[in-house]
């Protein structure tokens, strides 16, 4: 070999090692399948600490707004309070008979419960068992014309109760209206229909709410907006006109 042949040689071999030397690595498959599962748990990290953070702002946002909502309700409620009609003391009476003979006295809890549900809501309701005086009939006459409308919780014996029929005809007399609440849980709705066009048409002047335990929520709800509508409203508009 001849002495430029040589020196060709070396420089390629000098070359070839140099390429050799800064070729980038590659990675065996076990180290790319690490790398890979390094990078999936780095963005799982990210991903829970991100909906950590939102979970930690939602929850927040949902207080603030729990917070405007019992705000908004009891502004409501003062208002609801402030505005009874002129002359009237409570926004609804509410008509009742404790007990049943079959069902004891689970009509004055059912009665209780809608009371309460109410009261929650900022109406001023007249309760007898709130009362802890002796009522007279004469009372009970006036405290129904005191209120602006009555609510009549109905079952299948509450027409035989001679306090519940002298309510009703002091209302009806006073021209005050009713809603009335069947317990469908309980009775057959057609059953006291049947009772009640027998004895009163003015209790079925306002379409009735039928209160079953799955959906009492709805049924409170369909009270409120009809005490709102028969009792809140007018006097707004009476205080507004005024």
């Amino acid at each position: 070999m001849g002495e430029a042949n040589m020196v060709e040689a070396k420089v390629e071999a000098k070359d070839f090692s140099v390429k050799k030397v800064f070729r980038k690595p590659r990675l065996l498959p076990w180290g790319r399948s690490r790398a890979a599962a390094k990078i999936e748990v780095e963005e799982a990290t990210a991903e829970a600490l991100a909906a950590r953070m939102l979970g930690v702002g939602e929850a927040r946002l949902a207080a603030r707004q729990n917070s405007a909502e019992r705000h908004a309700s009891r502004k409501r409620s003062l208002q609801l309070h402030a505005c009874v009609l002129p002359g009237k003391k409570y926004h609804y009476f509410l008509s009742h008979k404790k007990t049943h003979s079959k069902l004891g006295r689970q009509p004055e809890s059912f009665a209780m419960a809608l009371h309460d549900s109410q009261s929650s809501a900022g109406f001023v309701g007249f309760f007898d068992i709130d009362d802890l005086k002796t009522i007279t009939p004469q009372q009970l006459a006036e405290d129904v014309k005191m209120s602006c409308a009555m609510i009549v919780v109905l079952h299948d014996e509450t027409c035989l109760s001679c306090w519940c029929q002298l309510e009703w005809k002091a209302a009806e007399f006073a021209g005050i209206p009713f809603l009335c609440i069947v317990d469908a849980h309980n009775v057959s709705r057609t059953t006291v229909l049947e009772q009640v066009q027998q004895w009163s048409s003015h209790l079925m002047v306002h379409q009735w709410v039928s209160y079953i335990d799955t959906y009492r929520h709805d049924a409170t709800r369909q009270i409120t907006e009809w005490l709102h509508e028969h009792c809140a409203l007018k006097a707004m508009n009476r205080q507004f006109t005024a």
